[in-house]
């Protein structure tokens, strides 16, 4: 156990500069290219998007997972792997450029059409990347992702900033991402050389495990791009575009400050799926070491959204800052589910998975529907919102089921987290709206409220610690490594 988790603080760390760099890279990019592009160009790519996300969850079919979750992999597995990945990446290209036109007619633009040709191309090509990189994630082994997902994102950023100053064009959103995926793709057979052959022998066996995933992905996209689907047909494209750009924005910084633990949890948590009891106590410690990064970041990121959209993007973007803190605190909390879906797949519960996602559709479709017809673009927001906080519950409950982790052990262990992240987003925004500041230029307030965040945050975590009696929890965590530090 201790050995693993010294390979997981490993992978986390490498993963962690990953993201860092690709969320540096992200920022700078959703800033440069909002600065050079309005919000019809966003919103005319988030159509063409929408549409693929659906298409590509349809027909997919997770199967690297399989190579990860098997206990014996052999290169017929890898073989298999990228043979089914192959035919699928010809259907959507192929089923991309049949429905080009009529989504063209359904949103009334014809660019549309071009537009999903090329889309349709970037969604083939990740269809050929070297299967047997899942090699990497079987041995706990992730310094390879900082080589692929920097050199990809750094490639993409360039050639999308190049194409956006020259020709201002929301051509630039599609080729800088087509470009990312083909050097992605080049770097996945240089990391590990392997020429991999067309071979179907074990699809039954990859369908069974992977197709109650494909099916829940499908809904789940459907799910998620559904409010994109109303907004572009009823609301239009401008709208269509700050709402995608608040979406991308308020998940950033959360989601990549999160990726490095949870991309960590699929193989550590398949190695314990032979004892419950351990696999229990790794599965709730996530949980909190989840919660404890992402809440501050989620609601700090709120607290400081009307000083940074202001300095980072200018005032054609303000209608989206009330949309991203809300968004932003959301996401924060429901990051609560991410141990979850990585449980049900490493004790092959996949079946749970689908099963969640068509509650959760249920339940969130009339908020959705609801928030657009009596709110508008803001009352999907928090249609959408009010919908994830209750889904979460549904979530919760896979976890009690398979392993016996109850919905008050689940809820109670990250209270003290949501409470400080609390306390800290009300501090920093009566910091940014106080006239204690008066006088200081934008860039100084917004210095004294990150300041002000990452003071009152642990500072309140501690105490909280403290008076509930030293519970099980991230501190434990750290004292532990910082103990071992000094010894050495």
């Amino acid at each position: 156990m201790n050995e693993m988790k010294g390979k997981l603080a490993q992978g986390a760390i490498w993963i962690f500069a990953s993201r860092m760099v690709v969320n540096l890279l992200s920022l700078i990019s959703t800033i440069l290219l909002a600065r050079l592009l309005t919000p019809e160009d966003f919103g005319l790519v988030a159509m063409a998007t929408a549409v693929l996300a659906i298409v590509s969850a349809v027909t997919d079919l997770p199967i690297s997972s399989v190579l990860v979750q098997r206990d014996h992999v052999e290169d017929v597995h890898y073989d298999n792997c990228f043979s089914i990945g192959l035919l699928r990446g010809i259907i959507i290209t192929i089923l991309f450029a049949l429905i080009a036109y009529p989504v063209s007619v359904m949103f009334k633009d014809p660019r549309l059409i071009a537009l999903m040709f090329v889309l349709g191309l970037t969604s083939f090509i990740p269809n050929l990347n070297n299967p047997k990189l899942a090699i990497f994630t079987r041995d706990l082994v992730f310094w390879q992702t900082l080589v692929m997902d920097a050199s990809s994102k750094l490639i993409g950023l360039i050639i999308a900033a190049a194409i956006a100053i020259i020709y201002k064009s929301y051509w630039a959103l599609v080729i800088g991402s087509l470009a990312t995926q083909l050097v992605s793709l080049a770097i996945s057979y240089v990391l590990i050389p392997y020429l991999p052959r067309l071979n179907f022998s074990k699809f039954k066996e990859f369908f069974h495990y992977s197709i109650w995933l494909s099916l829940g992905q499908a809904l789940q996209q459907l799910n998620w791009k559904l409010d994109q689907f109303l907004i572009g047909v009823f609301l239009g494209k401008a709208p269509l575009g700050i709402y995608t750009f608040a979406d991308n924005l308020s998940n950033l910084p959360t989601r990549e400050a999160t990726m490095p633990i949870g991309n960590t949890l699929f193989p550590a948590y398949s190695r314990l799926k032979n004892d419950k009891e351990k696999l229990k106590r790794a599965f709730l410690l996530s949980q909190k070491v989840l919660l404890a990064v992402a809440l501050p970041i989620g609601f700090g990121f709120a607290a400081i959204a009307p000083l940074l959209i202001k300095l980072a993007v200018g005032t054609k973007w303000d209608q989206a800052i009330p949309m991203i803190q809300v968004m932003s605190i959301v996401f924060a909390y429901i990051t609560i589910n991410t141990p979850t879906q990585h449980l049900a797949m490493a004790m092959g519960e996949t079946k749970e998975l689908f099963y969640r996602d068509i509650v959760y559709f249920a339940i969130r479709v009339p908020f959705i529907i609801a928030g657009l017809l009596m709110g508008g673009l803001m009352g999907i927001v928090y249609g959408r919102c009010i919908s994830s906080v209750i889904g979460s519950l549904v979530v919760m409950n896979i976890a009690k089921k398979t392993i016996d982790a109850s919905l008050w052990e689940q809820m109670m262990g990250s209270l003290r987290y949501l409470v400080a992240a609390t306390l800290m987003f009300l501090g920093v925004s009566w910091l940014g709206n106080n006239s204690v500041l008066m006088g200081f230029n934008d860039y100084i307030k917004i210095t004294f409220q990150v300041l002000a965040g990452g003071i009152i945050y642990p500072l309140v975590s501690l105490i909280l610690w403290l008076i509930l009696g030293r519970p099980s929890g991230v501190e434990n965590e750290i004292i532990k490594v910082t103990s071992k530090i000094f010894q050495k």
